[in-house]
């Protein structure tokens, strides 16, 4: 009679994965291996990684074929080794691991048994790891090491305006090229500057931005993150004993924009510029939201030499809001314009001082001036406004809406 070998059982998580988790199981929702998170032994000796990737679609031999796009994993520190990788649904997993974020895994053979802290064990189904590669390598090497800080900053600034439909696979994406990072929807558009230069365009999609930006929140402000690329792949990596982390990006076929033809001289151009209190400006939008609720979100801005007058309307229940905000006025002219409410929200970044730039065209000509503006008549402007903090380098552009 054959013994059976002794299988190596058991891998003890010392690390709380509860918010890492969270991170990894909105980035495994893809069409290929949807809600599949990967458990196996880390690199490190006595390691625990999760990991999950997103993958696109391709034609390949007239087969429909997967082709990694996306890569996130978090290795955690632990005690012991698994014998082979484990698959298994986040909802399931985020059960076992429960509030504590423990977690100990045993080999059963055809199945698993998973235990949290409080000794409450499940069983699962083995499941055999079908993936359509591991995470790829950039051959360039590092580019750079910016602060955990910095990078949040232009990723969750920029990302604001992606497109979140879906529907527009290349406005879904983070554009990076030399020190711009840029995002827009085609109504909306939010620059900023990034801490590395990146000389070769780099887009991000969705799932990468989203991973990078969970990560981020939950690592040191001062941390140094490993920044690679080469002309199809880049990776971002927190190295060190805790809270190691990697994302790996390859980059979709599709084109972003020219962007830069949607943004106008603003800083030199003519027109009118308001200066105002962003805390206040903040507040009173917040307002207007509540007022406005599911109807139309556009409201009235009306320029006026000592004051930014807001209106806004709510028409299926008969409500009108009206502020006065003091401000500074620059220009020649009074400006009036139509814009949506949640887009100039989400573009006021700052509670100090914020600088309001309409009619940023008015000086060019029509036939010369970049889509989506037309000409100023009868104090009303038909430019797109640009939201700007003084001595920033970021800012924002929102297109009219029609009042």
């Amino acid at each position: 009679m054959k013994k059976r070998t002794k299988r190596k059982t058991e891998l003890r998580c010392i690390e709380n994965l509860k918010k890492p988790f969270e991170v990894i199981a909105k980035v495994g929702r893809g069409r290929y291996n949807e809600n599949r998170i990967r458990v196996s032994e880390g690199s490190v000796p006595g390691s625990l990684e999760l990991s999950a990737s997103i993958e696109e679609s391709i034609a390949l031999n007239d087969r429909d074929k997967a082709k990694g796009l996306v890569w996130a994993s978090w290795l955690t520190v632990g005690e012991g080794g698994l014998s082979r990788a484990l698959e298994i649904d986040p909802k399931l997993f985020k059960i076992i691991m429960g509030d504590s974020g423990g977690l100990r895994i045993n080999d059963r053979g055809k199945k698993w048994e998973l235990t949290d802290r409080d000794e409450v064990a499940a069983e699962v189904p083995a499941m055999a790891s079908d993936w359509v590669e591991e995470a790829p390598e950039a051959s360039g090497g590092t580019m750079a090491t910016p602060e955990a800080h910095e990078l949040l900053e232009a990723l969750e600034g920029a990302a604001i305006a992606m497109d979140k439909d879906g529907g527009r696979p290349h406005l879904s994406c983070l554009h990076l090229h030399k020190r711009d990072c840029v995002a827009t929807d085609g109504h909306r558009l939010q620059y900023q500057p990034l801490p590395f230069d990146v000389p070769e365009v780099a887009m991000i999609p969705a799932a990468g931005v989203q991973a990078l930006i969970g990560f981020l929140k939950i690592t040191a402000k001062k941390a140094k993150i490993v920044v690679g690329a080469d002309s199809e792949i880049m990776t971002f990596e927190r190295a060190g004993s805790f809270a190691r982390w990697k994302v790996t990006i390859r980059f979709p076929k599709e084109k972003f924009p020219p962007w830069e033809k949607v943004v106008p001289p603003w800083e030199r151009a003519g027109g009118t510029v308001v200066s105002l209190d962003g805390k206040k400006l903040r507040k009173a939008l917040a307002k207007c939201k509540k007022v406005i609720g599911k109807a139309t979100p556009c409201i009235e801005l009306n320029v006026e030499e000592e004051a930014l007058k807001i209106r806004a309307e709510n028409i299926d229940n008969d409500i009108t809001l009206n502020l006065s905000l003091p401000s500074t006025f620059r220009g020649a002219e009074k400006m009036r314009m139509g814009v949506d409410v949640n887009y100039l929200s989400d573009a006021v970044r700052s509670d100090g001082t914020i600088d309001l730039y309409f009619g940023a065209f008015k000086e060019i000509p029509a036939s010369q001036r970049p889509m989506g503006t037309h000409k100023t008549h009868e104090n009303f402007t038909g430019d797109s406004l640009v939201i700007n903090a003084p001595g920033s380098l970021a800012f924002g552009l929102v297109m009219p809406m029609r009042l």
